[in-house]
């Protein structure tokens, strides 16, 4: 294992020079073997409570013997299934927390680079009045910013505060949409002179583009509106600011200059900001949308998975009952038509492999019922609880109260799986930690959702020694 670390190890319980389970124990506790698969195998310790143990020490699969060559075959197959999905969803997790780790970086360093911005501007201007209130002002474009939810929102915020600080008769934003070709107007804030003009046109032509691509302002001399030239507006100057998102050109910020607005100097400083603020927003949200994308996308992947990990258990368990559950039948037949035929030395033989062979059947169809429940595929989930807690009282002579709402209803199967599950595994819980013969099961299907409560007056564990 040190020289070349395997994938899937087959562990025999008892081994000539040392105990599997102590074995198994010692990998796992090594982080270099955490994400080996073991699996433990035996003839003679096939109890539930040996195989909870081995389960505890960190075995993830305990075959018990005899066992078909077919059927470990296809238990193998199914743990290295395991094994690859789970090695491609952390290598994606990996890949993810990588992404998220660059993205939060870089835009750790471009909050900081504002921040520092602002603060050197307000201690150098700390004694100037108009400039004061521009930082003011700017501060609440920020606050807004932050407090916006989507790029209209932080666009609208952007316009108002353009209004506020240069008292301009037009301030508009545009998101360029390079796929369709085209300029989109997100917000504008516009004076009662100034006509409506349409609200997409088409891209802008190259003597705009280059110049805001390479991160310059375009400024205009008594000209019209650069995207909508049949709108008539009295103003002397348009300025366009670029909104840049990671050096790449997202949009801009469009600013008219009338009689009541300061000169163009000031103009260009606060459009300036204002855009900064702007394409620092704009791209926070596009980042998180990136984020809830792979987040959406993580979520598929394990429903994915869960989904592989019952369909395995599904076919695995119909292999079981109908495969090789009618050969063990078809056997006990054969050696009883064999024993009404041979003599009594002979019968008493037939009669003890048969014995042996009654105890296999009935351990493959427990490894069936373990494995998948075929109730809750053809009745349900209400139906296969039941039988869940009717079996549970006769092995384990745990008594489960149950109470529902369900009424036939029949949920989605992803959700009546996994419900079924966490009672399963939490009543295996409360056998083994509890201390109680005695638990209760709530069930309320809702119009929206479905709800489940396991409850025990168990024993508990002191907290602070178990820390």
């Amino acid at each position: 294992m040190e020289r070349d670390l395997p994938d899937l190890i087959l562990l025999d319980v008892k081994l000539p020079d040392i105990n599997g389970m102590e074995l198994c124990r010692e990998i796992k506790g090594q982080a270099r073997y955490a994400a080996v698969f073991v699996g433990l195998i035996s003839s003679s310790e096939i109890e539930s409570d040996k195989q909870a143990d081995g389960l505890r020490l960190g075995a993830d699969a305990y075959i018990t013997r005899p066992i078909q060559n077919r059927e470990l075959l296809a238990r193998v197959e199914s743990l290295v299934r395991l094994l690859r999905a789970e090695r491609r969803l952390r290598e994606m997790n990996e890949v993810l927390e990588l992404k998220v780790q660059a993205r939060t970086r870089e835009l750790s360093v471009t909050v900081e680079n504002l921040r520092a911005e602002v603060e050197t501007r307000k201690l150098a201007e700390a004694e100037q009045r108009k400039l004061t209130n521009r930082l003011r002002n700017l501060q609440d474009l920020d606050q807004a910013v932050l407090a916006a939810k989507s790029p209209e929102e932080i666009s609208e915020a952007a316009v108002r505060s353009a209004g506020q600080m240069l008292r301009t008769p037009l301030a508009e934003v545009w998101r360029l949409v390079p796929a369709d070709d085209q300029l989109v107007r997100m917000a504008e804030r516009r004076s009662s002179g100034v006509p409506k003009a349409v609200d997409v046109v088409e891209r802008m032509v190259d003597n705009y583009l280059v110049p805001l691509i390479s991160g310059e302002a375009v400024e205009m001399l008594g000209e019209q509106h650069p995207f909508a030239p049949e709108t008539k507006g009295e103003w002397s100057a348009v300025l366009l600011f670029p909104l840049l998102v990671r050096e790449e050109l997202v949009g801009t910020f469009v600013v008219s200059k009338g009689e009541n607005s300061p000169d163009l100097i000031e103009i260009k400083e606060v459009g300036t900001e204002i855009a900064r603020a702007l394409s620092l927003a704009i791209g926070n949200t596009d980042l998180l949308g990136d984020l809830r994308e792979r987040g959406e996308e993580l979520a598929r992947l394990s429903q994915k998975l869960v989904q592989v990990q019952e369909d395995e258990k599904k076919h695995l368990a119909k292999e079981l009952h109908d495969e090789i559950g009618q050969l063990l039948t078809g056997m006990k037949v054969r050696l009883q038509l064999t024993a009404n035929a041979a003599s009594p030395e002979v019968q008493q033989g037939i009669g003890e492999a048969m014995d042996v062979l009654t105890e296999l059947m009935s351990q493959v169809r427990q490894l069936s019922l373990d494995l998948r429940p075929q109730m809750l595929d053809d009745f349900g989930l209400v139906r296969a609880l039941e039988w869940l807690f009717e079996r549970l009282g006769k092995q384990a002579r745990l008594k489960v109260e149950f109470q529902h709402n369900a009424d036939g209803k029949r949920l989605d199967s992803n959700v009546e799986v996994g419900v079924f599950r966490i009672v399963q595994e939490t009543l295996t819980n409360i056998m083994r930690h509890a201390g109680v013969d005695h638990a209760r099961v709530t069930l309320w299907i809702e119009e929206d959702n479905c709800r489940v409560q396991v409850s025990d007056e168990g024993q508990g564990f002191d907290v602070d020694e178990r820390l």
